[in-house]
C-alpha cells in the first residue's frame, strides 16, 4: 500500500510540473555577472518564476518579436559598450553572444567586458569602437600614448594644420610670428616647421 501511495505522489508532482512548464513557468537558476535575478509569482505557476534583469522578457513568453538582438552598442561599464545576440531557448529569452567594444572617450580593442580599452589622453578625441585610436587636437601632436602641446617660441605656441598630428615635426609657427635670436628680430614670412 505504501509503495502505491508514493508512486501516485511522484506521478502527481511530475504531472503538475509538466503542466506548469506548459504554462510558461520555466525559471532560471543563475544570471551572468552584473545581472540581477528577479523572482516573482506568476498565474498558473506553483513557484516563483525567476529571470535575469538584462533579459527583460519573462520566461514562458519568449517569441522572436519580444526577444531581439541588439542592433547597436549600449553602455556596459566604464569604458566599455556591449551588443548582445538573443535567442529563445527553452522559452526563455537568452543572451547567446556578447560583443564588447570601447566606449566613446576610450580607444583600443575590447578583448572582454573589462580589458583592452584605454581612457583617451588629455587634448585628444576618442570615438570608441574596436581597433580605435586617439586623435590629438589641433596644436598638439601624438607622442606615445599622450598628446603634448606644440613647442613655444617667443611666447607663441606652435600649431598643426589639422587634428591628428602624429609627430612633433607636424608643428609649426604660423606666418607672421615674430622671432628674435642672437642676430636680431624678425617675422616669419611662411610657416616655420619644427625640426628634430
Amino acid at each position: 500500500m505504501k509503495r502505491i501511495l508514493i508512486l501516485c505522489l511522484c506521478l502527481g508532482l511530475t504531472n503538475r510540473a509538466y503542466a506548469a512548464l506548459a504554462l510558461g513557468c520555466t525559471t532560471v537558476a543563475s544570471c551572468d555577472a552584473g545581472q540581477e535575478m528577479i523572482c516573482e509569482p506568476r498565474d498558473g505557476c506553483e513557484w516563483e518564476v525567476c529571470y535575469c534583469s538584462a533579459e527583460l522578457v519573462l520566461p514562458g513568453l519568449c517569441t522572436t518579436t519580444n526577444c531581439t538582438s541588439d542592433t547597436s552598442y549600449t553602455d556596459y561599464s566604464t569604458g566599455y559598450t556591449v551588443k548582445r545576440t538573443r535567442e529563445c531557448l527553452d522559452d526563455i529569452c537568452t543572451v547567446t553572444a556578447s560583443e564588447y567594444a570601447c566606449a566613446s572617450g576610450y580607444y583600443g580593442t575590447a578583448t572582454s567586458d573589462s580589458t583592452g580599452c584605454t581612457i583617451c589622453p588629455d587634448n585628444a578625441t576618442c570615438l570608441g569602437g574596436n581597433g580605435s585610436t586617439f586623435r590629438c587636437a589641433q596644436g598638439y601632436y601624438k607622442n606615445g600614448a599622450s598628446c603634448p602641446r606644440c613647442p613655444i617660441s617667443n611666447n607663441t605656441y606652435g600649431t598643426t594644420l589639422l587634428l591628428n598630428a602624429t609627430s612633433i615635426t607636424d608643428c609649426y609657427l604660423p606666418s607672421g610670428t615674430e622671432f628674435s635670436d642672437t642676430t636680431g628680430t624678425g617675422t616669419y614670412t611662411d610657416k616655420c616647421y619644427y625640426t628634430e
